[in-house]
């Protein structure tokens, strides 16, 4: 039921309106009446009223002022005038707002319930929007912690996203960071996972994990916390300014929250914290060296570590993670060099390595070694009597066949011919 105000100074025309409105089986309609505009914003003042029908032009105050009022209490209430032929410049004034329509009084009651019907209408239409864009609007409040990780988990896979798309999604998604600045690191990994445990009690740890964070964390740190793999979380922050002794303060953060599982979750859990800040561009490399680290460096209940204090593997050569791979790769061409086995050298997984080491030399991994192998197999074909089968095993491959298969494949002619071709010279 719709609650319709009937105004005009014309007492007839009320009334008329009134029976008329009241026998119209299908509007169901509470009705008020008004007999000028100061009566009806009394009305306006104490009851919220859906459809208004009022006279244009009256004495006191005219149907528009009148509109105007109505419009700054109740914007969604639909307004129908009542004009004569010489009242346009009223009606022109009127039309400007989207909640209006008219009706020339000559053209009888049965018009004004066909209009009063499409107001009500309208008004059903709007309501189901509005309940729409609730929904929607609630809905999106539970999805968005779905949606942040999933953002994140893109990014920390190393999917790229422009800076301007990173930073649209931050805004959309409400991440509560600065995509313009660096941040730290911190990965945690629970040990004596329970791999069958419910939805409902991995939901309900994390919850905990998050409350005990907002005890142990400086209220000043912009925190990002979400779970990356079955047994492992990770907190991305930022520093409100970037002084002192940070990575520190977050080790002693890290070690209260290790304390609190131990005592009130019998949950031992492990932490490492990265020393220095790294770039969103740098973070799914840096993400997934903290993680391997973790996972192989680290038994459960050991102490929180820096990753500075990660012990290094012993054939692990000093620089970045991909002068690590090219520099076994020239001292190892004789042995068999797997994808796993570098990934494994550098703590990263093997398809992140193979992508992060084309986006940096501009070369496939495998085209790398396979380069390696055939540079130094033609230099031993020029320069050495070394026997193929010799050769080919020096450049990684135990079957003579299947080098000379390679070996032609990329240089057109078999090994010795070759040889034979670079002595005649």
């Amino acid at each position: 039921m719709y609650r319709l105000l009937i105004v005009d100074d014309e007492p007839d025309i009320v009334e008329g309106l009134l029976i008329y409105l009241k026998n119209a089986e299908d509007l169901e309609l509470d009705i008020y009446t008004a007999y000028s505009g100061y009566e009806a914003l009394s009305i306006l003042s104490s009851s919220k009223i859906d459809i208004l029908l009022t006279d244009i032009l009256m004495p006191g105050m005219t149907g528009l002022e009148l509109l105007e009022k109505v419009h700054a209490s109740w914007p969604y209430c639909r307004v129908i005038f009542l004009t004569g032929h010489d009242e346009f410049e009223y009606v022109y004034k009127a039309i400007r707002y989207d909640v209006v329509s008219y009706i020339l009084k000559t053209e009888g009651f049965e018009k004004v319930g066909e209009a009063v019907a499409k107001a009500a209408a309208q008004i059903e239409n709007s309501l189901k929007i509005s309940e729409l864009a609730q929904k929607a609007e609630e809905y999106l409040r539970i999805a968005l912690p779905f949606m942040q990780k999933e953002y994140m988990t893109d990014l920390i896979k190393g999917d790229g996203w422009s800076m301007e798309n990173r930073r649209q999604q931050f805004d959309e998604l409400k991440i509560p960071l600065d995509c313009n600045k660096p941040v730290f690191l911190l990965l945690g990994r629970i040990h004596d996972f329970d791999s069958n445990m419910m939805l409902h009690d991995k939901s309900k740890l994390q919850i905990t994990l998050q409350n005990i964070m907002k005890q142990c964390f400086s209220q000043e740190l912009k925190i990002f916390f979400t779970s990356t793999e079955r047994h492992t979380y990770l907190w991305i922050i930022q520093p409100p300014c970037y002084e002192g002794n940070i990575a520190n303060q977050l080790k002693g953060s890290a070690e209260a929250i290790q304390n609190i599982c131990m005592d009130q979750l019998k949950a031992y859990i492990s932490f490492i914290v990265d020393s220095d800040m790294v770039t969103w561009e740098d973070l799914p490399g840096r993400y997934e060296y903290l993680k391997n680290s973790l996972y192989t460096c680290m038994e459960p209940g050991t102490n929180v570590l820096l990753i500075s204090q990660v012990p290094v593997k012993p054939n692990q050569a000093a620089g970045s993670p991909i002068e690590t791979v090219i520099a076994y790769i020239n001292s190892h061409i004789d042995e068999d060099i797997s994808l796993a086995k570098l990934a494994d050298l550098v703590y990263f997984n093997p398809s992140y390595l193979s992508r992060l080491f084309k986006q940096t030399t501009g070369i496939n991994l495998l085209t790398y070694i396979n380069k390696i192998r055939l540079e130094k197999a033609k230099k031993l074909l020029r320069e050495t009597n070394m026997k193929i089968h010799e050769i080919s095993s020096s450049v990684g491959y135990v079957s003579p066949s299947y080098f000379t298969q390679f070996f032609r494949k990329n240089v057109n002619m078999n090994p010795q011919e070759y040889r034979d071709l670079h002595r005649k010279l």
